[in-house]
């Protein structure tokens, strides 16, 4: 387990990096994410994931 952890705390420290050429990275995460062709909900922690969902429901009219 400990090596796991390792070695996931060692992708953690490069998910932000914009020059990691392997694996997942925020840069890799934001490209795919504009492909695609149905509606993102970005909860960002700064507004309560509850609100930021229903309002996004009620943007995409299925929301009550």
């Amino acid at each position: 387990m400990y090596e796991e952890s390792v070695k996931f705390l060692a992708w953690a420290e490069a998910y932000d990096d914009p020059d990691l050429e392997t694996g997942r990275s925020r840069v890799r995460h934001e490209q795919w994410l504009k492909e695609l062709k149905v509606p993102v909900i970005r909860l960002s922690g700064e507004e309560d994931a509850l609100v930021v969902v229903k309002k996004a429901l009620i943007r995409l009219g299925r929301g009550e």
